[in-house]
């Protein structure tokens, strides 16, 4: 991974950013796993646009519509994980008040 290779030329040693490295890899992990539901929804929503009828697309993107729950939860995870200051969108719960 290629952050651990900047961890260890920065610091000479994995020893001394050990935490450091367990919250990049977390990072890594919820990146790497929004990327795959993402493409997921994207191929989803190309078969469902290629139905002739209208009834059984609206049963595909219903699908496709469940499976945001899917996306949310690495993201929700990134939001506890990243820093507030770097996060660019509202949070979820920032979302719940604004008026």
């Amino acid at each position: 991974m290629k952050e651990l290779t900047l961890a260890k030329g920065l610091f000479g040693n994995l020893d001394s950013c050990r935490t450091e490295v367990r919250i990049l890899e977390r990072i890594d992990k919820y990146v790497e796993e929004v990327g795959v539901k993402a493409q997921e929804m994207k191929e989803a929503r190309k078969a469902a646009n290629a139905i002739e009828g209208e009834y059984e697309r609206a049963l595909a993107y219903h699908e496709i519509a469940e499976s945001l729950y899917a996306l949310r939860k690495p993201i929700d995870k990134l939001e506890e994980v990243v820093d507030n200051k770097l996060w660019p969108l509202p949070k979820y719960r920032e979302l719940l008040f604004i008026s």
